[in-house]
């Protein structure tokens, strides 16, 4: 059974009373209303979930208030700013996600939800722990772009995250999308698109409740990944030269202005269809994202931000310089 954001509030509350506080379980038993038995399973809990290592992780408050910022600043339904050790490495972080992230997508999947996803080693890690439950009925899960030309290693492939999810979901039917989604010409492009599979897969875009992405940066193009999915495209150079970042392979300056770049072919969702529906969830995290972060914030392309306490700090600062 996943843990819920509220659990995990009292796990950390708890464990800072004893750890940080130096208060005994009979007196955290009285200011959590908590029955003294049950605070020695509450700490037990927070280590093995990995809130309590060599200490308890306290930047809890401090990404709560993060969160609440990020809302009010840039108009999100959700800014989910999850605690992080600053010093960790970048897959702690990405676990750490995860974790957090969980529970939030879990409170979005109703009856008749039809989600999409992109690619990217930040949606396939909180994908990967996303806990299997019992669902609502008939949940549709599809990829929002086409597959890599380079060697993309397989479990950040849009094809199988959305496969990797709907085996999660015990309602749910996924499909793929069979193409590359950086096309060399525009004549390739539209035999593609002749494709009755791939007609079907774009034909249901409209119809999506809520879409989950990752959001590509300027400063991560030294990513192997990042490297592999744009492999032998003049994508990376065009955005060298003028994005601050991209979502769904579509960049935009640090301003949040969209670019068109017309000797590139793409298969997958226009960054226009997106702004149509309700929920468009990014996800990404580590310094070197903040600016392409910062610029799908000031896009309007997202309206909801799942990140890490270290980077919504380089946001920050980077947006009031």
């Amino acid at each position: 059974m996943r843990p819920s954001a509220d659990k995990i509030n009292s796990l950390i509350k708890a464990s800072e009373l004893y750890y940080l506080h130096h208060l005994n379980q009979n007196q955290i038993s009285d200011v959590m209303h908590v029955h003294r038995t049950e605070i020695s399973r509450m700490l037990k809990e927070a280590k093995k979930l990995g809130i309590v290592k060599i200490s308890v992780d306290t930047t809890f408050g401090s990404a709560k208030n993060m969160s609440k910022f990020f809302e009010r600043a840039f108009d999100l339904k959700t800014a989910l700013v999850v605690p992080d050790d600053q010093a960790g490495s970048y897959k702690e972080s990405l676990d750490t996600l995860g974790l957090y992230a969980d529970s939030f997508l879990h409170s979005l999947i109703k009856s008749n939800t039809t989600i999409g996803l992109s690619w990217g080693q930040s949606l396939a890690a909180v994908v990967d722990k996303f806990q299997q439950d019992v669902f609502p009925k008939n949940i549709t899960v599809i990829p929002l772009i086409g597959g890599p030309r380079g060697s993309l290693p397989a479990p950040y492939h849009a094809n199988s995250i959305v496969h990797r999810l709907a085996s999660k979901i015990t309602d749910a039917i996924p499909y793929s999308l069979d193409t590359p989604a950086l096309i060399k010409s525009k004549e390739l492009k539209d035999e593609l698109l002749d494709n009755p599979n791939v007609e079907k897969v774009i034909s249901m875009w409209p119809d999506l409740d809520v879409a989950i992405f990752g959001i590509g940066s300027r400063e991560s193009s030294g990513n192997k990944s990042w490297q592999q999915f744009y492999k032998e495209t003049s994508f990376a150079s065009g955005l060298g030269k003028m994005a601050a970042g991209d979502i769904l392979s579509q960049p935009f300056t640090a301003e949040g202005k969209i670019l068109k770049l017309p000797e590139i072919n793409i298969i997958g969702m226009s960054l226009d269809q997106l702004r149509k529906i309700d929920r468009r969830i990014g996800i990404a995290a580590g310094k070197q994202k903040a600016g392409g972060i910062l610029g799908a914030l000031r896009s309007g392309l997202v309206t909801d931000l799942i990140t890490t306490y270290s980077t919504a700090l380089e946001i920050k600062s980077i947006s009031q310089m």
